[in-house]
């Protein structure tokens, strides 16, 4: 899951940044360094994470939740537990801060490396 998010970031940059080209090429005519582009990059693709990721953890966890309760009414002891505890909480907390580091990571370095061999 990492890899592919990690791919699909690098790609959107990498497009987003030809789409853009123009006004690229501007910055770096008034003087913006390769840095402050990146960035602007960046913070793009971690709003997008973030709008994509938090209401996926909220339909994950209310997914496992109702599972769990549908589980748990079945009172069959040879059906697994689906409780949710505090662990699975942790997580899907966790989930859109890590797909968010992952994507201004990839963002970051496929930007930079497309800047990099434009020059």
């Amino acid at each position: 899951i990492i890899g592919s998010l990690s791919l699909t970031i690098a790609f959107t940059s990498r497009a987003s940044l030809k789409l853009h080209s123009k006004t690229v090429g501007l910055l770096h005519s008034i003087g913006a360094e390769d840095q402050y582009i990146a960035r602007q990059f960046q913070l793009d693709a971690c709003w997008l994470t973030l709008r994509g990721t938090i209401p996926g953890s909220l339909a994950a966890g209310l997914a496992y939740w109702a599972t769990g309760f549908y589980m748990a009414s079945l009172e069959s002891s040879m059906l697994p537990s689906f409780a949710m505890n505090s662990n699975h909480f942790l997580l899907l907390l966790v989930m859109p801060v890590a797909c968010t580091l992952v994507s201004w990571g990839s963002a970051r370095l496929s930007v930079l490396q497309q800047l990099h061999h434009r020059l």
